[in-house]
């Protein structure tokens, strides 16, 4: 009998959609639970016959269903976010280099070799810096505007600072796009030697939470176009994921800003559910058993974050329909950081209320991420390794 503790579940990209690539080199993924399901469809005859019995029950049609559930850690889900943008693939930010120097006061790091823009930075971008005297000069900055010669950030550095030392400035970043991503997933039965083949598979959205005294986590849902089942896996070789620490909401979260600033007392995060949903859709044809493609639908960003209630700054917003922005920054012991980043939303629901005694009064309010202006996306991560 088969044991869930001898389950693997592998994944590789697909090149083309449904075809699994010549000799797999497949990935290991950390989970903490699936659903995925073959599901066929089948249609009863409604031929009359006088003994009354059922003529046929013939299968018409298939698909791929199903989530898959992680605890957040650094490069475990790098390639499932992705997907779940539908972005193209890690943009990589690296430079090093003694001619950057601070400008508090302009609110901006300045070269007078390196250009910002040749180096592939944009506005809207989570970026890192290393290397300044002062400490206040080093840390995450979120750029705002570039030009050639200069990055304006928020926050400010913390102090003028000349160049002279070397400074380094990396990130790495996905956005929310229109690039499909595919995979076949294969489930192993290790202790009975039975492998399930799902192909075809893109991602419906993902759901990411952060909740006070827990682990982070986040759950993929999957559509996808057929399966198969053998004795032996498809994979020609396998790649475990990142061995790096399980993120959680208590030593984890290095930041939450709302609105551009510091989220803090008296209003106080208690939760953060994140749902990225890309509206698929099977596209069924004549001929074909499977379906013959997906179709793609409006990206949605939504979620919920729950405060006490200590003022009512958070609730205005949703009151005045005040555009506000969003952003996570979790961080392991190791140095390595995620964040995840809405520069535009809508607060689209809230409530307050004592819900019963001896409570605190909490201000739960749901928003939804709508297009940056001038950033041209609505839903961003960013990674940076230790």
């Amino acid at each position: 009998m088969a044991d869930s503790n001898r389950v693997s579940l592998r994944s590789v990209r697909e090149s083309v959609w449904g075809e699994t690539p010549a000799s797999p080199a497949m990935t290991a993924l950390r989970i903490t639970g699936e659903s995925l399901k073959y599901q066929l469809r089948t249609a009863r005859s409604n031929e009359i016959r006088p003994d009354r019995m059922v003529a046929d029950i013939p299968q018409v049609g298939a698909s791929v269903s199903g989530d898959i559930g992680m605890e957040l850690s650094y490069g475990s889900a790098d390639d499932f976010l992705m997907a779940a943008l539908f972005a193209d693939d890690w943009q990589a930010v690296d430079i090093s280099g003694d001619d950057i120097a601070a400008d508090a006061s302009g609110g901006r790091f300045t070269s007078g070799l390196t250009d910002f823009l040749a180096e592939g930075i944009t506005p809207g971008q989570w970026v890192r810096v290393t290397g300044f005297a002062t400490a206040g000069n080093n840390g995450f900055f979120r750029v705002i505007a570039v030009e050639t010669d200069e990055i304006a950030v928020s926050p400010a550095p913390a102090a003028n600072e000349a160049a002279g030392a070397t400074i380094g400035i990396d990130a790495a970043t996905i956005r929310n796009g229109v690039t499909p991503h595919s995979f076949t997933l294969e489930r192993g039965l290790t202790d009975v030697g039975e492998y399930f083949a799902y192909r075809g598979c893109l991602l419906t959205g993902a759901r990411l939470t952060i909740q006070a005294g827990q682990i982070a986590t986040a759950s993929f849902g999957v559509i996808g176009r057929d399966a198969a089942v053998a004795g032996a896996s498809i994979a020609a070789s396998v790649t475990e994921s990142p061995a790096s620490a399980v993120l959680n909401a208590t030593r984890n979260v290095a930041s939450i800003r709302e609105g551009g600033a510091e989220l803090a007392g008296p209003n106080f995060a208690r939760s953060l559910s994140l749902n990225l949903a890309n509206n698929l859709r099977e596209q069924m044809a004549v001929g074909s058993f499977g379906a013959a493609g997906i179709g793609l639908g409006q990206f949605q960003a939504t979620g919920q974050i729950e405060t006490y209630f200590g003022s009512r700054a958070l609730y205005q917003k949703f009151l005045d329909g005040t555009d506000s922005a969003l952003s996570v920054r979790l961080a392991d012991s190791a140095g390595n950081a995620l964040i995840l980043d809405l520069p535009r939303l809508r607060f689209t629901d809230a409530d307050v209320m004592a819900s019963g005694p001896n409570e605190d009064v909490m201000a739960r309010l749901s928003f939804e991420a709508i297009r940056h202006p001038t950033e041209g996306f609505a839903a961003a991560f960013h990674r940076f390794a230790a």
